[in-house]
């Protein structure tokens, strides 16, 4: 049996479903020879630490800056400190630094910890270097989640597609602006009251922006176009325009023609903007 130590960074939504999937996968796991033990979680609130293994449905019960015992220590100490096999990186991201996810990926990486993250923003900005010091620390470094949510597009590179040339790979890329579209489009309901049903739904935050604006589809556009087209990409080199222009009049004027309005990330090109497709 191989036993993992892992630190959790980030505790918030997806944090607490790695968490959950850690318990509901432990026996298939042990059948491939696995077990992970989470020795640390790290948030915003602090810490929780322990070197024989955390408990996680306890954790999992309560909100994490009220748990007792938190340490102050933060996920870059608790790197220097901790002997460590894997991170999982799940923090929220500045897209134009790639902080605070980009320092705690290049430092584990730079000790030859393994990386597993869902954070777009240091791959957006330093996917290149991110990819280098893996490589020069012998550590596996996997970030699957940051595009296409369950849909595993970018395992499709090494593992079918690693013997044919991609000269592009383009899409919707965000599930968001796709639903509100789609509702302005079926109801003829302008793109402020779409985004607020998103909102309801939990399809689209507080500050919706960073999906209709497309910068969540730019971040993805850069690692599509590093992982697949061997590019040297960063979020600044993508032309980037939203929906807020598009209007349910576009949207009708476009059907009566048989075509639709996405918002279409292109790789190859760089580009992310809404364009005219066929419905078909």
């Amino acid at each position: 049996m191989k036993n993992l130590n892992v630190m959790i960074v980030g505790f918030g939504v997806i944090g607490r479903a790695v968490a959950q999937t850690l318990i509901n996968k432990q026996k298939d796991f042990k059948k491939s020879g696995i077990s992970f033990n989470v020795v640390a979680v790290c948030d915003v609130s602090g810490s929780i630490v322990n070197s024989r293994g955390i408990a996680l449905k306890p954790l999992l019960k309560k909100e994490f800056k009220k748990i007792e015992g938190l340490k102050k220590k933060n996920a870059l100490q608790l790197l220097d400190e901790l002997k460590l096999d894997l991170m999982v990186e799940c923090t929220p991201g500045d897209i134009k630094t790639g902080e605070p996810g980009l320092s705690h990926i290049k430092k584990a990486l730079s000790k030859g910890i393994h990386v597993v993250t869902s954070n777009k923003s240091p791959l957006a900005v330093a996917y290149s270097e991110l990819m280098s010091l893996a490589k020069k620390n012998k550590a596996l470094f996997r970030f699957e989640a940051t595009v296409g949510g369950a849909i595993p597009i970018l395992g499709l590179k090494d593992d079918g597609l690693n013997s044919n040339n991609v000269s592009n790979v383009y899409g919707v890329l965000n599930g968001t602006t796709n639903y509100v579209l789609t509702k302005m489009e079926n109801e003829g309901v302008p793109l402020n009251l779409a985004v607020a049903e998103a909102q309801q739904l939990g399809y689209a935050e507080a500050d919706p922006s960073y999906d209709i604006d497309g910068i969540d589809t730019a971040a993805k556009v850069v690692i599509l176009a590093n992982h697949f087209l061997g590019k040297t990409a960063k979020f600044k080199d993508v032309k980037v325009e939203g929906i807020r222009k598009i209007t349910p009049q576009a949207l009708e004027l476009a059907n009566k023609n048989g075509h639709t309005i996405k918002l279409i990330g292109d790789a190859k090109n760089m580009t992310v903007a809404p364009k005219i497709i066929s419905i078909d």
